[in-house]
Formats: C-alpha cells, structure tokens, sequence
C-alpha cells in the first residue's frame, strides 16, 4: 500500500494542483488494484502513525483514530472522542490511555468497526517490558501496570473475551515471552520476600508455573530463560532445564537454546556462551549481536522441532 501526493503542472491559466491517493498492490502486481482518495479532512502534516489491521489498517492523525477497509481504501470507522496520550495496536484491537493524566484510564477497541470493547480506570499500558530493547508484545491483548495505592502489579487485557486477566506480576521486571508462555521473575530482599518466579499461559490463560518468596530465591537463578515448553534456570549448582508440561529436569545445563524466528520459517538457535546469556540475539532495531554462537534451522510454518537444550 502506497499513500501518494500527486501534483499536476501549472498549465496556462490553470495553477498546479496536488492531491493524495491510496494506492494497494499485491505481492506481484505491476499496477494498483485499488486505489482511492485520501480523506481531505485527515491532515497529512499532523500523521502520528500507521498500523496494520486483520480488517485493513489505522492511522493516527493527533488524537484521531481512524480505520480503513482494507479492500476499498476508504474510511470505515473513527475514533476522536478525546486526547489519547498513548496508544497500542494489535490485529484486532486497539488501545488508548486517555483523560486528563496520561495513564489513569484506558479504552480498548475493536479494529474492525471500532467499537469499545472495555475500558479500565487506574491502569497504564505497560512501557517497559523488554526483551532487549524489544517491547514485549502479545497478539491479541495487552499487557497493562495497576496505577494505583502503590501497587504497580502486571495484568493482561484479554481483546478476544474483554476481560482483565491477573495480576500476572507483581511488578514489572523480567520478562520474556515464547509463543503463549510469559516468563516472568524478579529478586525481592536478601532473605528472599517479594522474590517471584512464574509462567503465564496467555491461551488457557492460568499459570503453569509460580514460585515466590523462599521457594523462588532458593533456586538461585541468576539468570532465566524459556523456549517451547522448556524453562532454563542459571544457577551455581546444576543449572536445570526443566519441561514445564511435567515439572521434571530434563538436562543439568544447556548448549542451545531457540531464541528468534526468522521470516516466519526458520529459528535462530543461540548455542555456547549466548545459550546461557541472552533471551535474544537482535536489539530493537534487528541488530544481531551474538557473533558466531548461534545457527538457523529450518522451521516450516514455523514450527522448531529441536534440539531444545
């Protein structure tokens, strides 16, 4: 899809003329195969962002969401009830922090005709879950921080049900998120209080795993990953990788570990050092950064098969 500003030459009395049109092509298409005006009334100088849709896309232009058809180009629905302060999108829905203060309310919509379909007082979206310089994402919800009376816990925002799902955390540290599975653990005091270490199921949406207090601090991590329905725990003593389906160790140690998929059908597998030091091998930006300790294989549809540790 291409957003065009077309000008035509000054012509004798005739001044120039500029416009803007949408125009759509297909992967092999050589001419547009729809293409449609560009609302006058969106100002193009005041375009915040773009976002793709399961139903077409977003822009924002200031406070203003508006949803287009993806199919016709033109506008389905808009969203200008007020100053968004904030905002994220997924493919099905969408989500505002709004009000007066920026984080103290916010309203979840849907991409297909823009409907609210709940909003949430006291809560921000959560900024600063990162997997490198990664945002942690989810496919079709958002992850949202409790603003209020000091408690800073994470939730989950489930778009399909409408529903608060939580907390999740209590507070954001570490996370990082394979397929469903959220990990998500964090050092309390020295004798181990507040100290946490869980799995969430963001599909069944329950927890597999929960250690906390003594029971977390006494596994010693000082570092840990997940992949598959594996969990890898960096300690001084064996450093166990456990199958979370049984709760079983399945190895003392690892050498590799899958950490990336890459264009949808292979998987980076981190190996050696990087195995056990990085939950990614890419910044935020796609910088690779973890040299020669790691391979791709090929994943169809996918799908990685192993070897898991």
């Amino acid at each position: 899809m291409y957003l065009l500003e077309v000008r035509t030459p000054a012509s004798g009395l005739q001044a120039e003329k500029v416009t803007n049109r949408l125009e759509s092509f297909g992967p092999s298409d050589q001419a547009p195969i729809v293409h449609a005006a560009w609302p006058a009334d969106l100002e193009l100088d005041k375009f915040s962002r773009i976002a793709p849709t399961e139903y077409g896309f977003i822009v924002r232009i200031e406070s203003r969401i508006v949803g287009f058809d993806l199919d016709s180009l033109t506008v389905a629905w808009r969203v200008e009830d007020g100053q968004t302060y904030n905002d994220q999108y997924n493919g099905i829905s969408f989500a505002r922090e709004v009000g007066v203060s920026s984080g103290r309310l916010i309203v979840f919509h849907s991409t297909r005709d823009g409907a609210e379909i709940g909003r949430l007082d006291d809560f921000a979206l959560a900024s600063n879950l990162a997997v490198g310089t990664e945002l942690l994402t989810a496919d079709s919800g958002f992850f949202v921080e409790h603003y209020k009376d000091l408690d800073y816990s994470l939730h989950y925002f489930d778009a399909v049900h409408g529903q608060l799902v939580g907390p999740i955390a209590p507070r954001e540290d570490s996370f990082q998120r394979y397929g469903d599975l959220l990990l998500s653990y964090g050092w309390g005091d020295a004798g181990g209080k507040n100290s946490y270490l869980k799995v969430y199921d963001l599909r069944r949406r329950m927890f597999i795993l929960e250690k906390t207090d003594a029971d977390a601090i006494g596994l010693g991590f000082t570092k840990v990953f997940i992949a598959g329905n594996y969990l890898y725990l960096l300690n001084a003593d064996d450093s166990p990788v456990i199958d979370l389906t049984t709760g079983a160790k399945v190895s003392s140690g690892w050498t590799h570990r899958p950490v990336d998929t890459i264009a949808g059908a292979w998987t980076l597998v981190a190996t050696g050092d990087s195995a056990k030091s990085f939950a990614t091998c890419f910044t935020g930006d796609n910088k690779y950064f973890c040299g020669n300790n790691a391979t791709v294989q090929h994943s169809p549809d996918g799908v990685y098969t192993g070897r898991w540790y």
